[in-house]
């Protein structure tokens, strides 16, 4: 049976590397267009997943059945020490999973129903796949929790590889090889590609932006966060590793890239010092760091002078392209052009993600539409704001369980971060992480997330001894009152509440 592990591997090399393998190599040509990887390959990591899961459950049953009746007696008899967390992961799961997939299905069926002007039905169905396949990543990182560790090393090594060849090949600055890593090259007669190879060969400096170039900014978050924050297994590691993608991402000179790791990173290290978790390792580690990176930036810029001069380029077109809703840009013309599109079918959308031709205010682009507005023409504005309250759920939880004891709120804290990177991605409007490779990198990284949510011990002690125990005095802790739980003086301890 095919083994999952192998599977989230070959996917993420696949579609979430450079070279663009999936595309070029695993492809079969259909009468309209091809089908890749993104189209098939979901299917059979999600029945390998299944397969797995039951065998072994079986298996837990079939050995584990007396031992676990042991400890529950054991439990009743004495008092519980420890309560994990899957039951709350779960629910988080469901709370986020379970309205934006069933909108966003109900919405594709309506749209198909209808008809779009442009749009033939294959091809509406199959772009409504890559917006929605790539969401079983989560069920098959959920099933296969036992080896999440695995999992995500799989996820880091992918990201740091694709890190390492995006430097050297920049290096090497050979434009056959760069056109072959960031431009697909299927048809060479398409006036798109041409015209990407005449830019590339005259061009000073490429511009490369590799595929997998969300999964590069989630671990970048991620292990920046696990670093400062003093959990990390190998602090140098994580810190190299970190530094490996600081330097991949800047050279792809993309302003919102870099201000969505620096801005999840912000804000993982805000979340920490609410939760006062070893904050004074946090500090001295985040304050070091940033004083280290920027003595290398620094020097990496005085050895690389036209990096250092495509970005101050690039900061002196900041207000121009911060007009992403003037149809005096291609991107406003794009976002204006959407709105008007959402705002004739407000609730149930299009059913599609790029708007009808009709409503174009000027040269018909649709390849720059801010990811949020292309849930919009998808779904209406109902799709909107499920995407945003699916970010939100995500982090209220997250924030919520680690508000219950120090060493969850610390072992949780990276993915804190990685969730404010992808809000912060998805509200910037340069590319997202709604549909499609990025989606792949955040379903990957949000089923990883609840799967060690799951697998979290939370400290709990028996009523006699929570009624007897004071509360901390820290400003942000649980103060829900639940009968039979109720501290002296009229709160609950923050550990005493029964959670899933």
């Amino acid at each position: 049976m095919f083994n999952p592990l192998w599977g989230v591997a070959i996917l993420l090399v696949a579609e979430n590397s450079l070279f663009h393998i999936g595309t070029r190599f695993a492809a079969v040509a259909l009468p309209v267009g091809y089908a890749s990887m993104m189209d098939v390959f979901f299917f059979s990591l999600y029945i390998g997943a299944v397969h797995r899961y039951l065998k072994e459950t079986k298996q837990t049953l079939f050995v584990s059945r007396p031992i676990q009746l042991q400890s529950r007696t054991s439990g009743e008899a004495g008092e519980k020490k420890t309560r994990t967390l899957y039951r709350f992961a779960k629910k988080t799961m469901t709370y986020i999973l379970v309205p934006y997939l069933v909108w966003m299905v109900l919405c594709l069926i309506l749209g198909v129903v209808d008809g779009h002007p442009d749009v033939e039905l294959v091809q509406q169905i199959r772009a409504a796949g890559i917006r929605l396949f790539p969401w079983s990543l989560v069920m098959v990182v959920w099933m296969m929790r036992s080896r999440v560790e695995i999992i995500l090393n799989i996820a880091l090594g992918v990201a740091t590889l694709t890190a390492l060849v995006h430097v050297i090949i920049q290096i090497i600055d050979n434009r056959t090889v760069l056109m072959a890593a960031y431009y697909f090259l299927r048809d060479s007669q398409d006036a798109w590609i041409l015209v990407r190879q005449a830019l590339t060969e005259k061009a000073e400096l490429v511009r490369g932006i590799p595929q997998g170039i969300v999964l590069m900014v989630s671990t970048l978050v991620f292990v920046f966060t696990r670093f400062i924050s003093g959990q990390s297994k190998m602090p140098k590691l994580d810190l190299a590793l970190a530094g490996i993608q600081v330097v991949a991402i800047a050279i792809t000179i993309t302003r919102s890239l870099v201000a969505t790791f620096i801005l999840g990173i912000f804000m993982g290290v805000v979340f920490g010092l609410r939760r006062r978790a070893r904050s004074r390792t946090l500090f001295q580690r985040t304050i070091v760091s940033i004083i280290g990176g920027v003595v290398f930036l620094a020097a990496f810029f005085a050895s690389n002078t036209i990096y250092l001069e495509t970005w101050l380029a690039r900061f002196a077109e900041l207000g121009q392209d911060a007009a992403i809703y003037s149809a005096e840009t291609n991107r406003g013309l794009d976002n204006v052009s959407s709105w008007n599109a959402i705002m004739d079918k407000p609730i149930f959308g299009w059913g599609y993600h790029v708007y009808p031709s009709g409503f174009a205010i000027g040269p018909m682009l649709g390849n720059d539409i801010h990811p949020i507005l292309e849930n919009g023409l998808f779904g209406g504005l109902v799709a909107i704001a499920i995407s945003l309250y699916m970010f939100m759920v995500l982090m209220r939880r997250f924030n919520e369980a680690g508000r219950r004891d120090p060493e969850v709120a610390i072992r949780l804290l990276p993915y804190l971060a990685v969730f404010s990177s992808y809000l912060i991605l998805n509200s910037i409007g340069a590319g997202g992480s709604l549909t499609g490779k990025g989606l792949i990198a955040m379903a990957l990284f949000i089923g990883i997330s609840l799967a060690q949510m799951s697998r979290l011990e939370l400290k709990v002690t028996g009523t006699q001894k929570s009624v007897a125990a004071p509360l901390p005095k820290h400003r942000f802790q649980w103060k829900k009152v639940v009968s039979g739980a109720r501290s002296a003086n009229g709160f609950v301890h923050p550990v005493a509440r029964n959670h899933g």
